[in-house]
């Protein structure tokens, strides 16, 4: 399996900011952007802002046409105990493998990182915190089938942290980040695989939807 070389966020920052590489202006261009195929690929990232540069252009065209994301930080709690099949220690290629599997479940217009070794970002179009609690619970259902079909020395824990742009749309992406990691900490600490939105640790928010999926759920904020 071939991994996705580190952000170099000096190119890449000079493409968000060349007017030569930015989509030509109008709703149906941005939405057909939005929603078209793109190349599905695991993007590495050590620092904050490097994970800020990765999901800059899909944010930006979700803006544009008024369409809501959702962030999803999972962290694997065991990432210091995982082996290989030999006994090796191998969490960051183990973390990195289960991020490229997750390609085969998610949407394409969904982006994936590896963010500082242990982590997983996945921001997700056209989703709330509600829908990414239960990408969550899905998550977890892959993770254990890739731990079983690999045969990773021990199971592969995680604690996953949801945000959101539903409070103010234009918000700095930043924020976004570190609401979800802010969740993530309550989860790690709470363990068990538990899933930790923003809006469960506001007490002002009653009778919270729940993460579960339902018979006929899409994974969408939009009702159709």
């Amino acid at each position: 399996m071939e991994m996705v070389d580190p952000v170099d966020t000096a190119t890449l920052d000079s493409k968000l900011h060349n007017p030569a590489n930015q989509p030509s202006s109008g709703r149906s261009r941005s939405k057909r952007l939005l929603l078209s195929q793109r190349e599905q690929i695991v993007y590495i990232c050590e620092r904050i802002e490097e994970l800020s540069i990765v999901f800059h252009d899909q944010v930006d065209s979700c803006r544009e046409i008024d369409v809501p994301v959702a962030l999803v930080l999972a962290e694997v709690t065991n990432f210091d105990n995982l082996k290989n099949t030999f006994g090796e220690p191998s969490g960051q290629v183990v973390v990195h493998e289960i991020a490229h599997s997750l390609l085969n479940v998610m949407r394409a217009q969904d982006v994936i990182a590896q963010f500082a070794g242990r982590y997983i970002a996945i921001l997700l179009v056209d989703a709330d915190q509600v829908v990414g609690a239960k990408v969550c619970q899905r998550i977890k259902e892959s993770v254990h089938k890739y731990s079983y079909l690999h045969h990773v020395s021990g199971t592969v824990d995680l604690a996953f942290g949801v945000s959101d742009d539903g409070e103010s749309r234009y918000a700095e992406l930043e924020k976004l980040i570190f609401s979800a990691a802010r969740a993530l900490g309550v989860a790690s600490e709470r363990g068990g695989g538990a899933v930790i939105r923003t809006s469960d640790l506001d007490s002002n928010v009653e009778n919270q939807p729940k993460e579960h999926f339902l018979p006929g759920d899409r994974l969408t904020s939009v009702e159709s």
